[in-house]
């Protein structure tokens, strides 16, 4: 029933009507099925939002408790297009999450259909008479616009309207839709300015043959330009954000430093760039050293060196002699969220980046000091972005993490 309504919606907005729809997949409730839409009497609320969204996932128990609050006059629905399994297990591993009881459309296809949507979370607000009166960003979800909404009085809040635009991976930037204009490239084999409803964004597309032929960064600072450029997958060297140093006279123009959003906003519009390499496949080797050589014309007032510097990092050692890492062999396989990780069969190399991921706010770097080569199974049952509860779950492995000076490579940008 649900599937056929789906083939005859289409996109709705402020001041069009929701029909009744039947939505399945629905968790925290006896039945899996709930209604909305139409004149239902209620203020409904629609929350889009996913568990690798971290905002959203900080805001669900405040869902919970405006929905109890408000249980008498509105409805909130959070909503996601991942599946209930995915829900679940987010919700077993975190205990504020665990006492959550507000029920959760999973599995979604019709509401992202009418609602579309590029960031998270995305909020709809639908009237007593199924009439949509708002949408919104999270900035907006307080008791006192809830009350505003009951009244109908919703002129005073900031509507959310997302810039879509559909990137395909697999094709040259130019080629597609994307509303770029020829005073905006810069170079031929490609680079342009900042380009308006693309993400912050990196792809490396490999052919049949599992090669890389083709490399595209969405609106990137020269800070992440060059980082990516002088990757050495060979050497298995990628440069995390903590890796990189900045050694030039105005720094503003190769990375942000500050805090304030609105000013991130207007600074990478100016400051942020698209490039795309395209090479042959006999060429694909090169394919970063090709990278490098178009930074150095792109921007020739800088250069990127590679130096050994003494600096603040988080240091992986064993703690000691016995193996408890080496892999039993199988199918490669990995698993991250913020709660925890699996790896099957794979390389050191791999946890290191992630640990450099989760630990990013930390601000210093995750460096390896095991010196171990072969491949490792491990799994971590730990908040994996606080470095006490890793540290815990390091122990059963033999493992820690120590904070303290250490020598490491450091990619330096300076002036030329």
């Amino acid at each position: 029933m649900a599937q056929q309504q789906h083939d005859e919606l289409f996109e709705l907005t402020i001041g069009d009507s929701l029909p009744k729809l039947i939505l399945s997949n629905v968790i925290h409730q006896a039945d899996p099925t709930i209604e909305v839409g139409g004149a239902n009497g209620k203020l409904l609320i629609i929350e889009f939002w996913a568990t690798w969204c971290t905002p959203c996932v900080a805001n669900m128990p405040k869902l919970d408790s405006l929905q109890k609050e408000f249980k008498k006059d509105v409805t909130i629905l959070p909503v996601t297009y991942q599946t209930s399994e995915e829900v679940k297990l987010l919700f077993s591993k975190s205990e504020k999450l665990k006492r959550v009881s507000i029920p959760i459309v999973t599995s979604d296809n019709i509401l992202r259909a009418i609602f579309p949507h590029k960031s998270l979370p995305h909020y709809v607000w639908v009237n007593q008479n199924g009439k949509i009166i708002a949408i919104t960003g999270e900035g907006e979800l307080n008791r006192l616009n809830i009350a505003k909404a009951i009244a109908e009085e919703t002129n005073s809040f900031k509507v959310k309207k997302d810039i879509m635009k559909d990137f395909k991976r697999d094709r040259p930037l130019l080629m597609q839709d994307l509303g770029t204009e020829d005073h905006q490239i810069y170079f031929q084999s490609l680079l342009t300015s900042y380009q308006n409803g693309l993400p912050v964004r990196f792809d490396a597309v490999r052919n049949s043959n599992n090669v890389i032929t083709k490399i595209s960064m969405l609106n990137y600072s020269v800070k992440n330009l060059f980082a990516k450029a002088w990757t050495d997958e060979r050497k298995g060297q990628y440069w995390e954000r903590t890796q990189v140093l900045i050694e030039v006279a105005d720094s503003n123009k190769v990375n942000f430093s500050g805090q304030d959003l609105d000013k991130y906003k207007d600074w990478v519009q100016s400051n942020s760039y698209c490039y795309e390499i395209i090479v042959p496949e006999k060429e694909s080797k090169q394919i970063f050293q090709y990278m490098r050589e178009d930074m150095e014309k792109y921007f020739p007032q800088y250069k990127a060196v590679v130096e050994k510097r003494s600096v603040r990092c988080l240091v992986l050692e064993r703690t000691s002699s016995i193996d408890k890492l080496k892999s039993k062999g199988g199918k490669i396989e990995q698993r991250f969220d913020i709660y925890g990780g699996k790896m099957q069969n794979c390389k050191m190399g791999l946890l290191m980046r992630q640990l450099n991921h989760f630990l990013q706010l930390m601000k210093i770097p995750v460096v390896d000091a095991t010196n171990y080569k072969e491949s490792i199974d491990i799994e971590l049952d730990a908040n994996l972005s606080n470095l006490e509860s890793l540290r815990n779950a390091l122990q059963l492995y033999d493992l820690t993490i120590v904070e303290k000076d250490y020598e490491i490579d450091m990619l330096v940008i300076k002036d030329r």
